[in-house]
């Protein structure tokens, strides 16, 4: 699941005109073809569980946007903000993937690794759930439910006449 978010983010920002570099940061140092958006998932948090057995999470993303530094900071602003378009207006293809929530996006003066270049980091979390939905098959689907009543440890039904 976690792969095929991945996959479908580098598809859509690689759609962004201009950008030479659209993916995960390089295992060892190589060159990217700028400006690069680097994108890289920082966190599973849990969510609220849906109660469908299915594992809620909401998963931090972040992608840092690399310049160069002699390019006017407008295009980059330019490039910051259609990455934020993209983010924001697409619907997501992925089933059991939710909308994005923007986070925080500023630049980035802590990224040695681009030393040299204009960095703007975009923050993103986005809802997830990971497996099978139990009441998304077939067969017999409950209509009504038992609810006991707190500090009723026998789970024998109270009347209402008691």
């Amino acid at each position: 699941m976690l792969t095929s978010i991945l996959n479908a983010l580098v598809e859509l920002l690689s759609t962004i005109v201009g950008v030479g570099y659209v993916g995960l940061a390089p295992k060892k140092k190589t060159s990217l073809n700028l400006p690069a958006l680097v994108v890289e998932l920082v966190e599973l948090e849990p969510d609220t569980d849906p109660g469908t057995g299915e594992l809620a999470l909401r998963a931090h993303w972040e992608a840092r946007v690399v310049t160069l530094e002699s390019q006017p900071e407008p295009q980059s602003w330019e490039l910051v903000s259609a990455v934020l378009f993209e983010l924001f207006q697409s619907p997501w293809m992925l089933e059991n993937v939710g909308l994005v929530q923007i986070k925080n996006v500023a630049r980035d003066y802590f990224s040695p690794e681009f030393q040299g270049h204009r960095i703007w980091l975009i923050e993103w979390v986005q809802p997830l759930r990971l497996g099978e939905n139990k009441w998304d098959t077939e067969g017999i689907v409950p209509q009504s439910i038992f609810v006991y009543p707190l500090g009723d440890e026998t789970g024998e039904l109270i009347s209402e006449e008691n």
